[in-house]
């Protein structure tokens, strides 16, 4: 899933460097197992799942990607199973 959030340049500069600086052990409530800086931020979480976020260079906006996993069980709607 990709989501592009329009920011102003001073909005776009605040939200990297927090992220830059980010070392909390979880994020959105799922605990981080390892880091990527390369490319933006990813935070990769320990049930596999992954979220990436980076400035556009070419727009003014912040693109965050998102990947979860499914739990085992879940019926085929994962929007439903990701609101437990």
């Amino acid at each position: 899933m990709r989501v592009d959030q329009e920011l102003s340049e001073s909005d776009k500069a605040r939200l990297l460097s927090a992220l830059k600086s980010y070392s909390e052990p979880k994020f959105a409530g799922k605990k981080i197992a390892a880091r990527n800086d390369v490319d933006g931020t990813k935070f990769i979480f320990e049930d596999g799942g992954w979220v990436l976020m980076r400035a556009s260079g070419t727009e003014p906006l912040v693109r965050i990607y998102i990947e979860v996993t499914i739990p085992t069980g879940c019926p085929s709607s994962a929007r439903t199973c990701w609101r437990r």
